[in-house]
């Protein structure tokens, strides 16, 4: 019987995929980094990446992007080189036309999946705050996924925090330019995989770096819980793995900024789920869409 389906989760750096079964688990993954030469050397790369998988139990194929699906299919990630208005829709069907392909933005997706087995369980007001290359977020209200007339809510990185960001930021969101870990890398000039550690030791640079981007966050997610005034927010993408560096000050901030009773009861805390959070949530998706 076919009971599981392939999640890719497409970020602007890595790509994930595995075989998740109806119950959540994951049978099988492979992770890499993306080969950003080209739109179209993505796109091999993910129709490779599929191949390597035994697709015979398989009911769908789901894919989490990091930007937004157009009604048509066409995909605008301006994290990836050349999607700006992409036909992956069409391109992953001419490949595959034998599976349903189901294609979702990875903040959806991960909250999605933060709510089926993570940490957001049992809450129905939900934000799933991704901040990775980019910063996007999955918006729950009600017990409902909330998208927007036209994909796009849930576009946070593009909060304006500072008002003269255009002359300095260019095409990216003002809140993301200033919180996303692209921000930290440009301050540090350091390997990602070297700021962590040099955190744990006490480095006073990268802990003053982290600090700055720590306010940043707050200050982003008191913005967003004065307007939606959410019971829970996940934090979510590789600068949750700082979490613990960035608690105070994001504690300091929501304090200062945020109107004082949407965080008088407000969760703030890092996904449960961590780097499995698109896989699940976008299998749980197509789960929904082909049953």
């Amino acid at each position: 019987m076919k009971n599981a389906i392939l999640g890719i989760d497409l970020g602007g750096t890595n790509i994930r995929a595995g075989i998740v079964k109806d119950d959540g688990k994951i049978l099988e993954r492979h992770e890499e980094k993306i080969n950003r030469n080209s739109s179209h050397r993505i796109i091999e790369q993910i129709c490779d990446l599929i191949e390597e998988f035994n697709l015979t139990d398989i009911i769908g194929i789901g894919i989490a992007i990091p930007g937004v699906v157009k009604p048509s299919g066409n995909v605008w990630a301006p994290n990836l080189p050349g999607w700006k208005d992409f036909p992956l829709s069409k391109i992953l069907y001419q490949h595959f036309p034998s599976i349903p392909v189901f294609i979702e933005s990875d903040r959806n997706a991960m909250l999605v999946g933060e709510k089926w087995l993570g940490i957001a369980k049992g809450y129905k007001d939900v934000v799933f705050l991704i901040i990775g290359t980019g910063i996007g977020a999955g918006l729950m209200i009600d017990g409902k996924v909330y998208s927007g007339s036209e994909g796009i809510a849930g576009s946070v990185g593009w909060l304006v925090t500072d008002r003269n960001y255009r002359q300095e930021y260019g095409e990216i969101g003002c809140f993301e330019y200033r919180a996303a870990g692209p921000s930290i890398f440009r301050e540090l000039n350091l390997d990602p995989l070297l700021i962590s550690s040099r955190a744990e030791n006490g480095d006073p640079l990268v802990l003053k770096t982290i600090e700055k981007v720590a306010e940043e966050i707050g200050i982003g997610i008191a913005d967003i819980v004065s307007i939606l005034n959410p019971e829970i927010v996940v934090v979510g993408g590789g600068v949750a793995n700082l979490w613990k560096f960035l608690e105070p000050q994001v504690k300091k901030a929501l304090e200062k900024w945020a109107h004082p009773l949407s965080i008088k009861h407000l969760y703030v805390t890092p996904s449960t789920l961590g780097n499995d959070a698109g896989i699940l949530g976008i299998a749980k998706i197509v789960f929904e869409g082909v049953r």
